[in-house]
């Protein structure tokens, strides 16, 4: 697998990196209504585990963005960055697998 090219951080813009900061410090207590208000104890799993989702790929992004100086660290962060998608996507399926779905569908397709 060939490498990755990575953005030297004076030829980033400006904003990059800031509108997901801004998004993870939002999720916070985004996630923490959303866990509170969740009915019931799969609606609360689900919830909790959509919110760790969020956080992480916020996180990791504004991270990346902001803070990866040397191109290794860019490199990692990059990985990390990207690796993240798939959490997301998981961690927004799982509460649509856990309440929107019958047990008898919901539970195979998140096991899948």
């Amino acid at each position: 697998m060939g490498s990755s090219s990575v953005t030297p951080v004076e030829l980033r813009p400006t904003w990059r990196g800031w509108f997901h900061v801004a998004a993870f410090l939002v999720a916070i207590p985004g996630g923490v209504l959303l866990i509170i208000g969740a009915n019931g104890a799969a609606a609360t799993v689900g919830a909790s585990i959509y919110t760790a989702g969020i956080l992480l790929g916020f996180g990791t992004s504004a991270a990346y963005h902001r803070l990866a100086r040397s191109e290794q660290v860019q490199q990692i962060m990059q990985r990390m960055d990207h690796s993240m998608i798939f959490v997301l996507i998981a961690a927004t399926y799982t509460p649509i697998c856990l309440v929107g779905l019958p047990p008898a569908w919901g539970i195979p397709i998140l096991c899948t």
